[in-house]
């Protein structure tokens, strides 16, 4: 067994490890999911720009349509 990747000296399992890896507790304030951002300005460069962004972003939707 490891030990946890926030400095504590308790033993993980593997399983725990894996899932636990990419999260750095200390700079997400012990939470586990990072932040989420809300914003109702979006900024390109040109409309064609904007176009191209939110065909790719809604893209998924069409197609469950």
């Amino acid at each position: 067994m490891s030990f946890s990747n926030d400095g504590s000296s308790k033993a993980q399992k593997p399983e725990t490890r894996l899932v636990t890896a990419g999260r750095d507790s200390k700079a997400e304030n012990s939470f586990v999911n990072p932040a989420v951002f809300h914003g109702s300005t979006v900024l390109c460069p040109t409309a064609e720009d904007l176009d191209a962004d939110l065909e790719r972003r809604f893209a998924v939707l069409k197609t469950n349509a």
